[in-house]
């Protein structure tokens, strides 16, 4: 096995040492989890419920330190000069948290500024973060100490109506209340499909250019089947097998934030006059945000990333505790109705946070390399998370090992790894439990010794006839003969057999969480297609049977499953039709760079081409922000941000895998 990894917290830069000062003042846990666990059995509810509300008390002063360098973050872009396209990108492969959390408090640090009396309710402790965020954005004419009263003596769901109501958001607050439930999709189907689907759900991104979340990439595909098979008017109800109601709480990705004008966003504008007073922070924070709006974006970097880091740590302390309020019934004898009222109104938490903090401590509990890498700081929220669903069992095989590739990948590269091995412990648990799904250049880079490895990552599957010969997002170019009835005819050959009710090799599933409307959308059309079928047939096909058809479909309407590959697409399809940049989502815009400049002699040879995003190649690789070198695919070296007369920020080598940052030469860099 390889060797865990080494870093805790991010190490400051040498020009930024006094954030050394910030770390070792900060507070830490002095019980380890075992005596945390074993104490907490002891105590009441009521003195269960004070740990927990002063724990969160504790972390008002570092949301508005955290506020403070997220506003600037926000306003001055400062992921472009690191090398990321997006917010998101940045926020998930540097920062470890949601890009919506970044501009969450980038908002309210802009209005803080503004209202040093709201700033200095949440550093003291009189408001929770939940109601400051609420305040925050009331319009300036706003009397905020009236409103500071006022929400002192209601709930954050009544401060919310009123909050919208004024600022006019919503009639009378209301309007936007959520009234729909999300709904789960499900349907048993064979090993086949359920690769095809984790395939076609991939591809529905490429599709879209930007990335889908489950129920997203569902519509995608329900949306494509649905514009080829015409309906008639008979009356066939589409059903619920299959589905039941499920509450579940989906997030999907922020907007990317491309369309705003650079340097400025719409809620943050600047005036001449003078700032007024600041809320004082404790002294262990007080370094961590002076001189703030002075600091160049690799300073922001390094601060954001301290702060983070120290909230995780204050979120790794809490997170036992949570886990144990959420066991026993700490709300009723507060007089909450539900855990969500408590965390939303007691603790001043979003309720959909408390329940992921609680869900990663069930998840990494009785996993001792897992659990150390997070409450460490080593491994991030979003790869901790993302490493959970694979420590389901008691004896998760292979975890300290996925722990450690975590540590050397990016997130993007993590999370279709993480993806890979899911998929394989539903379609192969042998192979699954041989090797965990483990990729094979994760053996080779720390160690493992895994015998009999499958690869994780399903190739493109589809009919042997396609629909279609032209390639991804391409326009038609040539009459195509009845697909629809193409898509019979291949569908019929595969299931003219097949049992009505139930199939022997339907040992998987496909499942997801969705809106109630996407939900229905999928249903029906996956109903209309089997009644299709059963009409072509003269058998009705399974649920999983009528889910291949669908799939098959889309898959060839988008010139997935075409092996032939236009010449001047042979790149983009290599690289599977994304930005190469390590931890880049993007799917769009993509051009064709060659790694060493035409201009300096640089071939057109395919070693030396790979896919870049607009925002990579133009400002990024051509305005020196970022440097590629070596030879394509597998033999490339990245270098983000890039300083003159430093070693660069981050070094990664093909496959987004981490690597030494080093000072080196650079042969293309532009004059």
């Amino acid at each position: 096995m390889g060797a865990f990894p080494a870093a805790v917290v991010p190490e400051p830069a040498p020009e930024l040492a006094f954030l050394r000062d910030v770390r070792e003042q900060w507070p830490r846990e002095t019980l380890s989890p075992g005596e945390l666990g074993v104490v907490g059995e002891r105590l009441d509810l009521g003195e269960l419920d004070a740990r927990v509300v002063a724990l969160c008390r504790e972390g008002g002063p570092l949301r508005a330190a955290l506020a403070r360098i997220a506003s600037q973050v926000v306003f001055t872009r400062s992921w472009e000069r690191l090398g990321y396209a997006r917010l998101s990108d940045y926020a998930a492969e540097r920062l470890g948290v949601s890009a919506r959390l970044v501009q969450s408090l980038g908002r309210v640090g802009h209005r803080l500024c503004r209202l040093p009396r709201l700033e200095t309710a949440l550093v003291s402790g009189e408001l929770a973060w939940t109601k400051v965020r609420l305040l925050a954005s009331l319009p300036s004419s706003e009397d905020i100490g009236s409103w500071i009263g006022y929400a002192r003596s209601v709930t954050a769901a009544q401060l919310s109506k009123r909050v919208r109501a004024v600022d006019g958001a919503s009639i009378e607050g209301g309007a936007l209340e959520e009234t729909s439930r999300s709904k789960l999709f499900e349907v048993r189907c064979s090993p086949e499909v359920r690769r095809q689907w984790a395939y076609a759900t991939r591809v529905a991104a490429r599709v879209t250019g930007r990335r889908l979340s489950v129920s997203e990439a569902a519509e995608v595909i329900a949306a494509e089947v649905l514009s080829a098979v015409p309906l008639d008017d008979a009356d066939h109800g589409c059903g619920d097998e299959g589905t039941s109601w499920e509450q579940a709480a989906e997030e999907t990705d922020p907007a990317e934030g491309s369309d705003v004008p650079k340097g400025r966003l719409p809620w943050r504008t600047r005036t001449e006059e003078a700032d007024p007073p600041r809320a004082k922070l404790p002294p262990a924070l007080c370094s961590l945000v002076e001189g703030v709006d002075e600091a160049d974006p690799f300073e922001l970097d390094a601060r954001l990333r301290l702060a983070l880091s120290l909230e995780q740590r204050l979120e790794a302390r809490l997170g036992p505790w949570l886990a144990k309020v959420w066991t026993r019934p700490v709300h009723r004898p507060l007089g909450y109705r539900t855990r969500d009222d408590y965390a939303r109104e007691r603790l001043g938490m979003d309720p959909t946070r408390a329940r992921a903090l609680v869900r990663l401590e069930r998840g990494i509990a009785g996993r001792p390399a897992l659990e150390r890498a997070y409450r460490s700081g080593a491994l991030s929220w979003v790869k901790a998370s993302t490493l959970a669903p694979l420590a389901t069992e008691d004896d998760p095989p292979f975890l300290d090992e996925w722990v450690s590739w975590a540590g050397k990948v990016t997130v993007r590269r993590l999370r279709d790894d993480v993806e890979g091995a899911l998929t394989l412990a539903e379609t192969n648990p042998q192979a699954f439990h041989r090797g965990a799904g483990l990729p094979a250049e994760a053996h080779r880079e720390i160690g493992a010794t895994v015998t009999g490895t499958e690869r994780n990552t399903p190739a493109p599957l589809g009919s042997p006839e396609p629909l279609s010969n032209r390639g991804i997002g391409a326009t038609a170019t040539a009459p195509e003969q009845d697909a629809v009835e193409r898509v019979w005819v291949t569908a019929k050959a595969r299931y003219d057999h097949g049992p009505t009710k139930g199939a022997p090799d339907e040992t998987c599933g496909v499942r997801f969480f969705g809106s109630a409307d996407t939900v229905q959308l999928f249903a029906a059309v996956l109903s209309t297609v089997r009644r299709r079928l059963g009409e072509e047939t003269g058998r009705l096909p399974t649920p999983g049977q009528a889910l291949a058809a669908m799939l098959d479909h889309a898959l060839q309407s988008w010139g997935a499953v075409d092996e032939r590959v236009a010449k001047r697409h042979r790149v983009f399809a290599r690289d599977g039709w994304r930005c190469t940049a390590p931890g880049c989502t993007s799917l769009s815009n993509l051009h064709d760079h060659h790694v060493r400049f035409r201009s300096a002699g640089g071939s057109d040879d395919l070693a030396n081409r790979t896919t870049l995003c607009a925002f990579h190649h133009l400002r990024g690789i051509h305005a020196g922000l970022l440097r590629c070198v070596g030879s394509a695919p597998d033999g490339l070296r990245w270098e983000m941000g890039i300083r003159r007369g430093l070693s660069p920020l981050m070094a990664y080598r093909s496959g987004d895998v981490s690597v030494a940052a080093t000072r080196a030469p650079a042969p293309n860099w532009p004059s």
